[in-house]
């Protein structure tokens, strides 16, 4: 990509610069200890001002993935900063359709009735920080067949999550994500799904459906804490609705975070 070509430009050219002036002894002190925060200066800069030197359209993909003969599904989601949304197709002979507005890689798989999806943001991306003309991040749109029993595993950035699961049928789901605003709405007839969170300084709503029982752990550092207590009673190291064990439709949960806030109903 030209503009990230431009940016380590550079940054090698400043490095350059600081090691001539240091072998020159024009520098009161070492360039190795002007490295990093000249990096860091350039960083700054080039997200307050490349949008404004740098504008243009953002790239757009889309995919369909037909359905074939698929039943089960491994997906695998790795999504920078700014917007993923993910809900239940309609009736529809597609096993996922998305709009992809920053980019993606996608790469896609089929073993007999299972397939696997792995979509990541573009690899010439730095650390899918979206830099030049960016500033809105990636916003992806994910829709997803809800026949097919999903494995899910999402890792996101400085975004806004939105997981509307309630249609779809997900029997493991793995979220890690770091200063994020998340919302999940938890799938209503998954019969039993598996849950792991981690969450750094995030802020994570979690929504069980009506007729849907929990067990969730909660292992927190500084976070807030907000649960319906009367539909999960603490029941020593968690919090269980009452009849988990006999439930129909049920989520197991366990929840790590740092600083931020959960809120559970």
């Amino acid at each position: 990509m030209r503009r990230n070509g431009l940016f380590w430009g550079i940054i090698i050219i400043v490095i350059g610069f600081l090691f001539l002036l240091d072998n020159l002894k024009l520098l009161p002190v070492s360039a190795w200890a002007l490295i990093w925060p000249a990096f860091l200066i350039i960083i700054g800069l080039w997200l307050l001002f490349g949008r404004a030197i740098f504008r243009g359209n953002q790239p757009e993909n889309k995919l369909a993935i037909p359905l074939e003969q698929a039943s089960q599904a491994d997906i695998r989601i790795n999504h920078g900063a700014g917007r993923l949304s993910i809900a239940a197709l309609p009736n529809s002979d597609q096993f996922l359709t998305g709009d992809f507005i920053g980019g993606v890689d996608n790469e896609i798989t089929r073993e007999g009735t299972r397939i696997s999806a792995r979509l990541s943001t573009p690899s010439e991306i730095f650390w899918g920080i979206p830099w030049m003309g960016m500033s809105d991040g990636f916003s992806w749109q994910i829709n997803l067949n809800p026949e097919v029993a999903l494995d899910l595993t999402l890792k996101t950035g400085a975004s806004e999550n939105k997981l509307n699961l309630t249609d779809l049928k997900v029997t493991n789901l793995n979220l890690d994500t770091g200063a994020s605003s998340t919302s999940i709405y938890l799938p209503a007839h998954s019969g039993y799904t598996k849950a792991n969170v981690h969450a750094g300084a995030a802020s994570v709503d979690i929504i069980f459906p009506q007729n849907v029982a929990g067990r969730v752990r909660i292992q927190s550092g500084l976070a807030g804490i907000n649960i319906n207590n009367a539909r999960f009673p603490q029941n020593g190291s968690f919090y269980q609705s009452p009849g988990f064990d006999s439930a129909e439709d049920k989520v197991e949960m366990y929840i790590e975070t740092g600083v931020g806030r959960i809120s559970i109903a």
